[in-house]
Order: C-alpha cells, then sequence, then structure tokens
C-alpha cells in the first residue's frame, strides 16, 4: 500500500508549510555533478555549495525557476504574507538583479516555467512559458488557466550587455482546466521542440491526471495518450536523451475527506509522443 500523509488533514503544499513551523528560504545552492554510475546516490558522487543563504528576492516558496538566454530566472511565489509577481535573475547565484517589481501576470505561487523553443528545430528564438498557479485572497483560492510567455529582450548597450523579460499573455484559455502545483517540462520528440504540461491541483485541490502539449503556447491540445499512472501533484518533470520522465508527488482525491492523501515515489518514462 502507498505511504499514507501524517497530516490530520488535507491542505495543500502552501498550507502546510506554514502550518508546520516551516520557514521560507532564501539560500542558493549548487550541484557540482562527479562520475556518477548506475545506482549511485546523487550526494555520493556530487558536491553541494552554498552560494547564499540570504539572497536578495528574500524568503519565499513555491516559486518558479528555468534556465534561460544564459541566466537564471526566479519567478513569483509566495513570501508567507501572500503571492508575488516579481522577477528576478542571475548567472551565478550569487548576484541577483530585479527584472520586475511587478510583472504584469498577477500574484501567484505553484506556476511551471520553462522555456519554449519557437520555429522548430534549430531556430533560436526561445521564450519562458508561465503556465498556471494559484493565488489566496479573502475571497480564497483562485486557480489560474492562463499561459504568458517571457521574451528575452538584450540592451547592448550597456556593459556588459543586460538582459530582461518583456511578457505577453498567451492564451487566457488554453483548454485544460485552472490549475497548480502541476509539472512542465520541455520537449523534442521526434524534433518538434514543445512543452507538455502533466497534473497538477485544479479547483477543490482535486488531482489532476491529464496531460496537454502545445508548439507555442498558444494552441494547446491533450496529450496523444493519457497517462498511465495515478492522477498526482507536486511532482517532477524532465525531458532526457528521448524520454519524458514523470517521478513522484501527490495522489488522492483531496476534496473527499475520506480519501486520505499519499506521497508516491515512482517513476515513469514516455520514450516517444504518445506511447
Amino acid at each position: 500500500a502507498p505511504p499514507t500523509s501524517s497530516l490530520p488533514a488535507w491542505v495543500p503544499p502552501a498550507r502546510r508549510l506554514l502550518s508546520t513551523g516551516s520557514t521560507a528560504l532564501s539560500d542558493v545552492w549548487r550541484v557540482d555533478q562527479g562520475s556518477c554510475g548506475l545506482g549511485d546516490s546523487l550526494s555520493s558522487c556530487s558536491s553541494f555549495t552554498l552560494i547564499t543563504d540570504a539572497a536578495p528576492w528574500g524568503p519565499r516558496h513555491s516559486h518558479s525557476a528555468a534556465s534561460f538566454g544564459g541566466r537564471m530566472w526566479l519567478v513569483a511565489g509566495d513570501a508567507g504574507g501572500g503571492a508575488l509577481d516579481d522577477v528576478w535573475s542571475s548567472t551565478d547565484g550569487l548576484n541577483w538583479v530585479q527584472d520586475a517589481a511587478s510583472a504584469g501576470f498577477g500574484t501567484r505561487f505553484g506556476a511551471s516555467l520553462t522555456p519554449l523553443v519557437l520555429g522548430g528545430a534549430g531556430n533560436d528564438q526561445h521564450m519562458l512559458l508561465l503556465v498556471g498557479g494559484m493565488a489566496q485572497t479573502g475571497a480564497g483560492e483562485s486557480y489560474y488557466g492562463d499561459v504568458w510567455g517571457g521574451t528575452l529582450i538584450i540592451d547592448a548597450t550597456t556593459t556588459p550587455a543586460s538582459s530582461s523579460l518583456s511578457w505577453r499573455l498567451l492564451a487566457a484559455s488554453p483548454g485544460f482546466s485552472p490549475r497548480a502545483f502541476h509539472a512542465a517540462a520541455s520537449t523534442n520528440f521526434g524534433g518538434n521542440p514543445g512543452v507538455m504540461v502533466m497534473g497538477g491541483f485544479a479547483a477543490g485541490l482535486d488531482t489532476q491526471g491529464d496531460a496537454w502539449t502545445t508548439a507555442d503556447g498558444v494552441l494547446w491540445a491533450p496529450a496523444p495518450s493519457p497517462p498511465p499512472f495515478a492522477a498526482r501533484a507536486g511532482h517532477a518533470m524532465a525531458y532526457c536523451r528521448g524520454s519524458l520522465y514523470a517521478v513522484g508527488g501527490i495522489a488522492g482525491a483531496a476534496s473527499n475527506p475520506d480519501t486520505a492523501p499519499y506521497f508516491l515515489h515512482d517513476a515513469w518514462a514516455l520514450s516517444a509522443a504518445g506511447t
């Protein structure tokens, strides 16, 4: 049987962080991977280095991050007192620049942030896709189903050249239900770049089991074959060497008080689109 949660009642990840006495962090760590063999643990063949324990973007959780345009980007999240909509970037993890105090896509946490290659293989036009997320307001919880694109703007008049992101709404209603704590990954099945979004929490904290794909962030379609595994949220997903991997997460009918959520430790691979 899958391990069950020790929580007395179902709460979303953001509430769990605050209710267990945990503290939001602002540290940055670097992992230098050595020569890892099959079955080796990461700690046995890698080194971990603390870059800073007080990054200028301040303590937060449930933010989104991605590598894009030669920089690391950190977007939104929750600082404990409410959701954010700021954007920061860094080339080394120590020195951070605030790209926007309020980026225009609205405060949110639990969103996904994923690079997208536009125009097919070999094209150097890219953007970052910010998908979904949620916010807590006085009226309750709001789930988002929108898609925003961040295009890199380079100012060559500065020394060194500076980079910023220009955001625009790509899809207000892409076809899938509003959600948060889903997973997203850049893919390249058959030499066709795209992004896949999978799972997450929808309204009522119900875990989702669907998957959607896009080549441009505007038009979305259900994946050719639905995921064969349990609906989940809070999982990880990555594309590597021709396969898409989905790992772990939280499963269970969260809106049903008689169904306890449980944590997963499975791993699945999609070797080709729809197979």
